[in-house]
């Protein structure tokens, strides 16, 4: 299995502003497709028969209608989960889908059932896209990282403990007791009284300071991911809020230092996600399609988005290094010619 570190040095994410995602679900009677069309607030969700061809004529008109929002469609990126959606991926997807196009007039038809969904678990759309992206950023963030993810789910918790929920491998509790084990909170200041005082040393303490670094990191990569995707200031979290601060005041004394620690969780976490904005965006959408996803679902589209890109990136190399052939070839033949034209005018006229 490839390495969480190798993540980070991934070839160069793909333009967001010149990207469209397209996260397809494939069942043998219909294909859901969500998407993430650059200049377009919204992001649309469609259900469509079982035909490559409507499939392709959708994505026209997404593109379309980010060319009059003003972003020019460079690539299409697309997560699925069989074949078809990836045979879409090959030379079209590549150089960004070219042709005609179609204003979509009875191609597609909007999902009854999703509002009926959202209807029944009392929930805007919204709200159910910003809670996608929110745990989208709690996920990426771990994996990232190289934590290990049990799953994420956008399904709220019927008695009403979470809107959404990011877990580890080995239990699915929301920050909460779980048996007779104390919670979060209790435990961070059960361990903050043990943490080294002035004048001792730290070395034994240092994984303790690493984990407070690195589970900041993660609770706030999700205000991060909504105020990187969506308009407008995050909607604050209470339980993201009250463990971000319980974990920094084990290694800060005084509320000042806190606050400044946590901003600058917030700002790696920007570091972090930044660079994969677009494996956040997909991840989201597959997360309002899906509403549940396990961990090897999740890796499943990071690996993905990562392929892609580096796909990418491989075509762009083989391309200006051809490029770069056929300017040595043209520098040659304009030397040989050079080279001719002196010769023969260095040639002294002969008498007869």
């Amino acid at each position: 299995m490839q390495k969480l570190n190798d993540l980070s040095r991934s070839p160069s994410p793909l333009d967001p502003n010149g990207t469209l995602i397209a996260v397809i679900e494939l069942s043998l009677s219909s294909w859901l497709v969500a998407g993430i069309v650059p200049g377009v607030e919204r992001q649309p969700l469609k259900k469509l028969a079982v035909d490559e061809s409507a499939l392709l004529k959708l994505l026209h008109r997404w593109r379309e209608e980010a060319a009059k929002a003003g972003h020019r469609i460079k690539r299409i990126a697309e997560e699925g989960n069989a074949q078809p959606a990836t045979s879409l991926g090959g030379s079209e997807a590549a150089a960004g889908v070219g042709g005609t196009t179609d204003n979509g007039g009875g191609l597609d038809v909007e999902i009854e059932e999703y509002g009926e969904l959202l209807a029944a678990i009392g929930r805007s759309a919204e709200d159910d896209k910003r809670i996608s992206v929110h745990e989208s950023g709690h996920a990426l963030a771990a994996r990232l990282l190289g934590k290990p993810l049990g799953g994420a789910t956008i399904a709220p918790d019927p008695n009403g403990n979470y809107g959404g929920l990011v877990w580890g491998p080995r239990h699915r509790v929301a920050y909460g007791k779980h048996d007779d084990r104390d919670d979060v909170p209790e435990l961070c200041d059960t361990l903050r009284d043990l943490m080294p005082q002035d004048g001792e040393p730290r070395d034994a303490a240092a994984d303790v300071y690493l984990h407070v670094l690195n589970r900041c990191i993660e609770l706030v990569a999700a205000s991060v991911a909504e105020r990187m995707l969506l308009d407008g200031e995050p909607v604050p979290s209470v339980s993201d809020i009250e463990h971000t601060i319980k974990y920094a005041s084990m290694i800060c004394r005084s509320a000042e230092a806190v606050e400044r620690f946590i901003r600058l969780c917030e700002t790696m976490a920007d570091d972090l996600l930044r660079p994969h904005r677009d494996v956040l965006g997909a991840l989201a959408a597959a997360l309002r399609i899906r509403r549940t996803l396990d961990g090897t679902e999740i890796d499943k589209i990071i690996w993905d988005f990562e392929a892609h890109k580096a796909l990418a990136a491989e075509h762009r190399r083989r391309a200006d290094w051809r490029k770069a052939e056929v300017e040595a070839e043209r520098f040659r033949a304009q030397c040989v010619h050079i080279a001719a034209a002196a010769l023969s005018s260095s040639v002294p006229d002969r008498m007869p």
